[in-house]
């Protein structure tokens, strides 16, 4: 029966491709994908990693495949490299934009107030307009503020080591008073080359004694990725870029990623 070959086990009728030559291209092929999935595992937890002042330890159970899931989509979103010579800077990194960590809270029902990057030259900026916090956020009954923060790191992922370029935060009272417009130009430490990345995240508090007392747990952190891009050299931001050489010497004192070999 050529490549099949035909056998019978427990009173069942089987089928089984034999295997031989005739197979080892779709072996190589397999391979490779399963390669790819690992290297989208890998890159996921970097990125994890270098978040975690936002994300905090306090996401929904599945989130770590999910976000495998979505790293993996962006390395497989570039179909002019072939499988085994892509990475994830290589792909449509628009496909993270808006990833939320935690779906027990959204960010985006908790915060419902629009804020745009723009990506430039020299950073980052972000505006948001004015607005009313109880009309346009969603606090927990308990909490009196909520501290919304941003936070802008550079990967370079060939050595897996990071920088935290800036971060920002404004502090918002649970009541009417209108919270005026914000523009931040989050330039400060901005590299030359890396993959960029621009998280968002909700910390609500309570005052008790006199002292504000975070209310965040597993079920509640609002996190989000705002956007991801790839910083270039040459002073343009560009995407599909292959990354392989990072950073040079901005990296020699910085943190490196824990956990990733």
């Amino acid at each position: 029966m050529g490549k099949v070959s035909y056998r019978i086990s427990n009173g069942q009728n089987i089928l089984q491709t034999r295997a031989g030559k005739g197979n080892t291209k779709v072996h190589e092929k397999s391979l490779k994908c399963n390669d790819e999935f690992s290297l989208a595992s890998n890159r996921a937890r970097m990125i994890r990693d270098v978040l975690n002042p936002v994300i905090r330890g306090y996401y929904d159970g599945p989130m770590i495949n999910r976000f495998t899931c979505a790293v993996a989509e962006v390395i497989r979103s570039n179909d002019a490299l072939p499988v085994g010579y892509r990475d994830i800077q290589d792909g449509r990194l628009s496909l993270l934009k808006g990833f939320e960590f935690n779906q027990h809270s959204l960010f985006s029902d908790s915060f419902r107030v629009e804020i745009q990057t723009e990506v430039t030259p020299e950073g980052v900026k972000l505006t948001m307009p004015a607005f009313v916090p109880l009309e346009k956020m969603a606090f927990p009954f308990d909490a009196s503020h909520c501290t919304m923060k941003v936070l802008v790191s550079a990967l370079d992922l060939s050595a897996q080591r990071f920088i935290y370029c800036c971060a920002k935060e404004i502090l918002i009272p649970a009541s009417r008073k209108p919270i005026p417009a914000v523009e931040w130009d989050l330039n400060e430490n901005f590299p030359a080359q890396g993959l960029m990345l621009v998280a968002v995240s909700l910390n609500y508090s309570e005052r008790y004694l006199g002292e504000m007392v975070s209310l965040n747990r597993p079920k509640l952190n609002p996190c989000q990725l705002l956007t991801v891009f790839n910083a270039v050299g040459n002073g343009e931001i560009v995407g599909g870029e292959n990354g392989n050489e990072f950073f040079g010497e901005w990296f020699k004192v910085v943190g490196l990623v824990k956990g990733v070999g």
